[in-house]
């Protein structure tokens, strides 16, 4: 059955081991009865060593902190489509990251994930 619609994707997301992003760039076709990829490509582009230390620090930082290293984080992912994308279109892109603090009014911060209370693989 021909595909109703189909894109290219790029997916980046990092976990909590703190290492760097995943990138996957993958073919999405959507049919009228089912839903097909193909992966086209992967790759683990690793935190620079001040980044990855700046995300363990994060849990103990204040809400500045926080604040600078989202804008870090962001443009690690910005740096790390273009290196892994090398000039391939895409249709659209997504990110996760299991990293996030949701910061209250009051100031005061709680872990999205749980698993951000052990400590890093690579501490």
């Amino acid at each position: 059955m021909n595909p109703v619609r189909a894109w290219v994707t790029l997916g980046l997301m990092s976990g909590t081991s703190m290492d760097g992003i995943d990138a996957c760039l993958a073919h999405i076709r959507l049919t009228e009865t089912s839903f097909e990829f193909d992966i086209i490509d992967t790759a683990a582009i690793p935190f620079e060593k001040g980044l990855r230390q700046a995300i363990g620090r994060c849990p103990a930082g204040t809400v500045e902190d926080v604040a600078r290293l989202h804008f870090h984080l962001g443009a690690a992912y910005a740096d790390a489509a273009q290196l892994f994308l090398e000039g391939r279109p895409v249709d659209f892109g997504g990110r996760r990251s299991t990293k996030g603090w949701a910061i209250s009014s009051s100031n005061t911060r709680s872990s999205t994930t749980p698993a951000l209370l052990k400590r890093p693989s690579w501490s």
